[in-house]
């Protein structure tokens, strides 16, 4: 009975991630890649997905860092049967890996700030993952909404006032700056 099931919700799964995919799912092969979505919705967009690494590398997109160059950005698959992945930035300015174990998200699909600022509910899931200036410095920030049940916060950032799933990513000097959402709403 159990593996009749575990079939039958594995089926009803994979039929869910293919139905939220929607334009982004590409018809020829079950793909977490979003490049076929990409090339309609924003073709000069830099992306890839390695399959077997399970990587969507977002690099070369945009000036986290204020160099004048475009960092790279990450989305690190963990494996798993849910698969989540984990954001990981290198900065043009120093090339040190920053991996953020605890920024977990399971659809890193880029969207848009106005997608992000018109949802009815604020509290909202979705979108997870947006590049916009939210802090106003001419810089592009990363916000993220994470999984706070898979992974929480750490102590140290949580001391540092971060208390929400929904954060921005900044960098000011080289160095990271953490906060929730709600301090960058208008």
């Amino acid at each position: 009975m159990k593996l009749i099931f575990s079939a039958v919700f594995t089926l009803f799964v994979c039929c869910l991630k293919a139905q939220v995919k929607g334009d982004f799912q590409d018809d020829s092969t079950l793909s977490n890649s979003f490049k076929k979505g990409y090339e309609k919705s924003d073709p000069g967009l830099k992306y890839s997905y390695d399959e077997i690494k399970q990587i969507h590398d977002y690099s070369g997109n945009w000036d986290l860092d204020g160099d004048s160059k475009p960092d790279s950005v990450f989305f690190i698959g963990n494996g798993g049967v849910h698969l989540y992945y984990y954001l990981r930035i290198v900065l043009t300015s120093d090339n040190i890996v920053r991996d953020y174990n605890f920024m977990t998200i399971d659809f890193p699909k880029l969207e848009t700030l106005e997608k992000l600022t018109n949802r009815k509910d604020k509290h909202s899931t979705v979108p997870q993952f947006v590049v916009s200036d939210f802090n106003n410095d001419g810089r592009s920030d990363i916000y993220v909404c994470v999984d706070t049940k898979v992974n929480a916060i750490p102590g140290v950032w949580k001391s540092k006032g971060v208390t929400s799933n929904q954060l921005v990513l900044s960098f000011k000097g080289g160095a990271i700056v953490i906060d929730n959402f709600s301090n960058h709403r208008n």
